[in-house]
C-alpha cells in the first residue's frame, strides 16, 4: 500500500466518523429536547398534584364538619325526640291528637276564607 492509499483511506475514515459524530450530536440535541419536554410536562404534574392534594384537605375538613354537624342534629334529634315523648305523657296522646285535629280545622277554615 502506498502513502497515498494510506492517506486516502486515513481521510476517508475521518470523514465517516465525523458524520458519525454530527449524527450522535444531533440525536444527542433530540434527547436532550425531548428530557426537557418530559420535565416540563413532570413539572405540570407535579402542580396538579399538589392541587389534588389541597383539595383533599379541603374535603377532609368540610367531611369533618359535616360529620360533626351530623352527630350534633342526631343528638338535638333525640333530645327532641325524648322531649315528645315526656309531652305526650304529660298532656296524654289523645289531646296531642285532638290538638293536630284542631290545627287542621283551622287550617281548613283558614284555606277556605282566603
Amino acid at each position: 500500500m502506498t502513502n497515498e492509499e494510506f492517506q486516502s483511506i486515513v481521510i476517508e475514515s475521518l470523514k465517516e466518523l465525523r458524520e458519525g459524530q454530527k449524527v450522535l450530536e444531533d440525536r444527542q440535541r433530540a434527547l436532550e429536547n425531548r428530557q426537557m419536554g418530559f420535565e416540563d410536562k413532570q413539572s405540570v404534574l407535579e402542580k396538579g398534584q399538589k392541587e389534588i392534594l389541597q383539595l383533599v384537605k379541603v374535603i377532609y375538613e368540610q367531611t369533618a364538619d359535616l360529620t360533626e354537624f351530623k352527630t350534633e342534629v342526631n343528638d338535638k334529634l333525640d333530645i327532641m325526640a325524648e322531649d315528645s315523648e315526656v309531652m305526650k305523657g304529660l298532656i296524654g296522646k289523645h289531646e296531642v291528637d285532638i290538638k293536630v285535629i284542631q290545627k287542621k280545622m283551622e287550617q281548613r277554615t283558614y284555606n277556605a276564607i282566603y
